[in-house]
């Protein structure tokens, strides 16, 4: 997933810069490469530290805040892949011009 993330984010920033111009495909790219890059960010700003905090967690003591840390995590966890479904969609409207 790591890999692939970055991938799709750097292959629609390049998509977007080797295919600039002023068409209306051109902004689809654009908002595509944003979107995939706000997509990214927000794994690594947000789930990848709750991620590594919750690997550390002992199953048996759970700490007392752990319903809101999955609750935020979970949060993040839909806004990631919203993002990139969003990206997803914009790249194919941007070939389909």
């Amino acid at each position: 997933m790591p890999i692939l993330m970055t991938a799709a984010t750097v292959l629609s920033i390049a998509y977007a810069v080797n295919e600039s111009g002023q068409s209306a495909a051109s902004a689809f790219r654009w908002a595509a490469a944003i979107i995939n890059s706000l997509g990214l960010v927000s794994t690594i700003v947000f789930n990848v530290p709750i991620n590594l905090a919750t690997g550390r967690w002992n199953a048996e003591h759970l700490p007392e805040n752990w319903k809101q840390v999955r609750n935020r995590w979970e949060f993040f966890q839909a806004l990631r892949s919203y993002l990139f479904l969003i990206g997803f969609i914009l790249v194919s409207v941007a070939i389909s011009y």
